[in-house]
């Protein structure tokens, strides 16, 4: 895979990638949409991706990774030297196929035994295919409070029958993105910040300006009482 587009991440929900459509550089068409896709457990990186033709006769092909160019945002760009082969002649891709590594549902564990959570989505990089990060849910680790919780690929030391096992030290380099509950509370106190700000400010401005009409009608009494001590002396 090559290329890249600053305006995107580095990478793609993989759930992102079905149903989005396949461009064949060479024939400058659209050669399907993705049906599934298929990663390899051992190597920790999309495979290949199986891709439906629609039309009178739906015609189910298979496209390596090496052939692909870009997991782009709305399109997936294949190289223009290969065209997509039939799943007939790739066993060991049909092997997959017919035996998928479901990583989304997968329960994740540390090496000592702890459950971690489970694989609510699993990120792929744009560039080489490989994954990148598995975002968790359930678990302490997928705690509502604190948001959606991010295990780097890095610390994968095993993907088998529903199963991750991490290094114990990917607790220590955990990426935390926070929780939409989280992110209103904030910004509701941040509101009653600004309104409290500006109470504040209006009592402030109210103060002076009572302040300011005392002062007023002190010297308007004041006043009046020096003329009438005037008027009575000049009677």
């Amino acid at each position: 895979m090559g290329g890249r587009n600053k305006e995107l991440s580095r990478d793609i929900n993989a759930s992102e990638l079905l149903d989005m459509p396949v461009f064949s550089v060479s024939r400058g068409e659209t050669v399907g949409v993705v049906r599934n896709i298929v990663i390899d457990p051992c190597e920790k990186r999309l495979l290949a991706l199986t891709v439906e033709k629609k039309g009178w006769y739906q015609d189910l092909r298979v496209i390596p990774a090496a052939r692909v160019l870009r997991l782009g945002a709305d399109v997936i760009n294949i190289d223009e030297r290969c065209a997509a082969g039939r799943t007939a002649s790739l066993p060991r891709i049909v092997e997959y196929m017919h035996h998928p590594c479901a990583l989304v549902g997968s329960r994740l564990l540390s090496e000592d035994g702890s459950t971690l959570g489970r694989v609510e989505r699993y990120y792929l990089d744009r560039e080489s295919g490989c994954i990148s990060r598995l975002m968790l849910s359930g678990g302490w680790l997928g705690d509502l409070w604190l948001g959606r919780v991010f295990v780097s690929a890095q610390y994968i030391r095993s993907i088998n029958d529903g199963t991750i096992v991490v290094e114990k030290r990917c607790l220590e380099d955990l990426e935390l993105q926070e929780s939409v509950l989280r992110q209103g509370m904030r910004a509701a106190g941040e509101q009653c910040r600004q309104a409290a700000e500006r109470s504040q400010h209006w009592g402030q401005n109210a103060l002076r300006e009572l302040q300011q009409r005392r002062r007023q009608r002190a010297a308007a009494k004041y006043a009046a009482q020096d003329a009438a001590i005037e008027a009575a002396m000049e009677a």
